[in-house]
């Protein structure tokens, strides 16, 4: 059964990666460009500020935040990405 669904997966990504869509080119540059979510994270950062009004408040907030993209970022390259092992 594994065979079949790493088969059907390979197949998938394949099919997918051949569509050649050039149109798709500039915007999957643009979002992986870091300073393209630059405006993003500002909003964010400027919605905490008006729920959260003192700096100690902010701070966990941001902190917390910083945490949780920290330890999804390192379960996702150290554990799934190791154990899946995807085709590229």
């Amino acid at each position: 059964m594994f065979e079949k669904l790493e088969k059907f997966d390979q197949e998938l990504f394949l099919k997918l990666n051949g569509l050649h869509t050039d149109w798709l080119d500039f915007p999957m540059v643009l979002f992986t460009t870091p300073l393209f979510w630059l405006p993003i994270y500002a909003i964010l950062f400027y919605f905490i500020y008006k729920k959260f009004r003192t700096a100690k408040s902010i701070a966990l907030v941001v902190v917390g935040l910083l945490m949780t993209i920290a330890c999804a970022d390192m379960m996702s390259t150290r554990v799934f990405k190791k154990q899946v092992k995807r085709y590229r």
